[in-house]
């Protein structure tokens, strides 16, 4: 295997900083939310937020497990491309971020991802655009 990876960041992070969410330049029309399957990000009302501000269609992928494997990446992956979508959205801490990243590189060459992370004590709030190449 081999292919070519390019990732430009841009990091908006504090308290609040999923509030900007609608600032961010989103790369398409149709976004995957990949959150866990736990309940904080919904309880907490981070999902709302980010389905209000998004501006874009979505569909939610919940199914991230804690240390996700690589069937939860292929199955978000084959949600995204079922529903048709053309970024990657990320939003909690570091399973669905990283399932985020990895289901983004499975969903075919697309220029720009995106996520939104919540630190572990959801005090604070970053959000990250990624920009990839295609593989």
């Amino acid at each position: 295997m081999s292919f070519s990876f390019h990732v430009p960041t841009n990091l908006v992070f504090g308290q609040g900083a999923i509030q900007k969410l609608h600032k961010q330049r989103l790369p398409g029309k149709h976004a995957l939310i990949v959150i866990s399957s736990g309940k904080s990000t919904r309880a907490n009302g981070y999902l709302d937020i980010v389905q209000d501000q998004a501006g874009v269609t979505y569909t939610v992928f919940d199914k991230i497990l804690a240390n996700p494997v690589l069937d939860n990446v292929m199955d978000g992956a084959a949600c995204a491309r079922a529903n048709g979508c053309d970024f990657v959205l990320g939003l909690g801490g570091g399973s669905s971020i990283d399932a985020a990243k990895a289901i983004a590189m499975y969903i075919g060459p697309s220029p720009v991802r995106i996520q939104v992370s919540l630190t572990p004590n959801l005090s604070q709030i970053s959000t990250i655009v990624r920009s990839l190449g295609a593989p």
